[in-house]
């Protein structure tokens, strides 16, 4: 038994040794534009987009992101279905993982409606339906 502690002290000894070591990109930076979304019957929606890169070097890309949406009536004019399209640029040519949040509420919160992940330079698009005509 002690001879299995003993060889347990070493194992963790040396993982820890050979621990990667964190890197700044393993953080997330965010922005959290408000888009109001038009409906096909002139409502105003508004919508959080909550957008996320990988690494904090990146929030000035992440600021930059192009956000458009489409509209279209659904269930005979009673709904629309929303389809927002949202592009982070590369950071000075280098991609980054990114992420996306449609949400009710400021920063992801209240109802999420629709999310997405991808790279940097292409994009990520988000879904949903409004029960709003």
């Amino acid at each position: 038994m002690k001879r299995l502690l003993s060889l347990g002290v070493i194992v963790l000894l040396l993982m820890s040794a050979f621990a990667p070591t964190a890197f700044a990109g393993w953080f997330w930076c965010e922005d959290d534009p408000l888009v109001r979304v038009i409906t096909p019957a002139g409502n105003a929606v508004n919508v959080h987009v909550t957008n996320y890169g990988e690494g904090v070097e990146n929030l000035a890309a992440v600021r930059k992101a192009e956000i458009t949406y489409e509209v279209k009536p659904i269930a005979g004019g009673r709904g629309t279905a929303v389809s927002i399209s949202v592009l982070i640029p590369n950071n000075s040519g280098e991609r980054f993982r990114t992420r996306t949040v449609a949400s009710t509420g400021p920063l992801a919160s209240g109802v999420v409606l629709d999310e997405a992940t991808g790279g940097s330079g292409k994009a990520m698009t988000l879904s949903f339906k409004l029960d709003i005509p």
